[in-house]
């Protein structure tokens, strides 16, 4: 009768141990996200990218020379609202000049996700993706 109870607690504990550890892949599709950010047909050179979808998902990149930036990690696949935000001033030593910011010199509508206009459809795998925003 002992082994029995130890046959039967031996199931259902290993039955626990996968149902809480979830047997199939259940991952979201992801895809990582590079490219160029460009105001008006040209490359934006300062600033940060800031992406957001409805389901709450976002990320933000600082945009570098020639536009390029890139998301670190992945984001969830879907559609996201793009905007930007002006740079931020980088952390110095004590006792050491603040660099100049860069011109940053963008329309109002370009810093807000519900005004921007600007979308980006994040797919599975790689995505390099050109996001213009415009006057």
């Amino acid at each position: 009768m002992t082994r029995r109870m130890f046959g039967n607690g031996f199931v259902m504990v290993a039955s626990v141990i996968l149902f809480a550890s979830g047997c199939g892949g259940s991952a979201k599709p992801a895809g990582t996200v590079m490219g160029k950010v460009t105001y008006d047909g040209q490359p934006l050179n300062a600033g940060s990218l800031n992406l957001i979808s409805s389901m709450g998902s976002a990320a933000q990149a600082k945009i570098g020379d020639g536009g390029t930036f890139k998301i670190e990690g992945t984001l969830d696949a879907g559609e996201y609202k793009a905007y930007l935000s002006s740079p931020k001033p980088e952390p110095v030593a004590p006792g050491t000049k603040q660099k100049a910011l860069e011109k940053f010199d963008v329309v109002p509508k370009c810093l807000d996700p519900n005004t921007s206009g600007a979308k980006v459809t994040v797919k599975t795998g790689e995505n390099n993706v050109t996001i213009e925003f415009t006057k």
